[in-house]
């Protein structure tokens, strides 16, 4: 197992480490968009500027879209983007190692299971590593906020995201920095799954699909809705602490389904 993921982080990783330098781009925009918000006229920066501030603005997302007459869609497109890139980065491995060295390595380490299994941990390790940098990223934009303080700001969320917030919920903080990373991985290792029964186009477009279904529909079913802050909780949405059970059940089935898939599958 340990030469697995030494060859997935080789192969998966330090070879693909270019593809990671667009994910400033996200930060970078929105540290121009908060700039702009402090340059207005007569705009008050907040009292205090905490990480959890920065990542609520970043995926605040929109609120709950209800089709009818004079309701215009308008998606979040940074939201978009950030699930899109990640989506982009795990179409680009597990598959396309399979038709190269897959059936061989398969052979060698003579279980197909610890091979489906180290790609699941590749995923997880991309996962950690592109939500990781963003936070690394957000973390510099701090200094533009003036004091630093841990915790979540009421006056921080109004300006950065329009969301009103009279007192912070018992736990918005680690519910703010977890729900993001929980459903990445959940639809990267779906999106993981699906790259070996259908293929890596199809199981891309798949997940684009679940991503903007997500923004357009008001339903738990789409996991995507879970990281989209103005529909938390914290903003008076109906998003809680018991949705998280979905995406981390979406990744446990993921993982389990491609064990089992793997298990029947030729290798001849």
């Amino acid at each position: 197992m340990g030469g697995m993921i030494r060859y997935d982080l080789r192969q998966g990783i330090w070879k693909n480490i270019g593809w990671f330098l667009p994910v400033v781009y996200f930060p970078l925009s929105f540290f121009v968009k908060i700039r702009q918000i402090m340059a207005l006229p007569f705009t008050e920066p907040p009292k205090a500027l905490g990480l959890t501030d920065l990542v609520f603005a970043f995926f605040a997302g929109m609120e709950p879209y209800h089709p009818g007459p004079g309701q215009v869609f308008d998606p979040p497109i940074q939201w978009l983007l950030v699930f899109f890139y990640l989506s982009f980065l795990i179409s680009l491995y597990p598959a396309a190692d399979m038709k190269k060295y897959g059936r061989n390595l398969m052979i060698r380490v003579k279980s197909r299971e610890t091979y489906w299994y180290g790609k699941c941990l590749w995923t997880f390790l991309t996962t950690a590593l592109y939500y990781g940098l963003i936070l690394l990223l957000l973390a510099a934009c701090l200094p533009v906020g003036g004091k630093y303080a841990p915790g979540l700001h009421g006056d921080a969320a109004a300006l950065l995201s329009g969301v009103f917030i009279d007192t912070e919920p018992e736990g918005a903080e680690l519910f703010v920095l977890a729900a993001p990373f929980l459903t990445l991985l959940s639809l990267s290792l779906l999106q993981n799954l699906l790259s070996f029964i259908l293929s890596p186009v199809y199981s891309f477009m798949v997940n684009v699909a679940l991503i903007v279904c997500s923004a357009f529909f008001n339903t738990s079913l789409c996991a995507g809705q879970i990281a989209m802050f103005k529909r938390s909780f914290i903003a008076g949405g109906d998003v809680n602490w018991p949705h998280l059970f979905i995406p981390a059940l979406l990744s446990a089935a993921s993982v389990l389904a491609g064990s089992l898939y793997f298990k029947r599958k030729d290798i001849l």
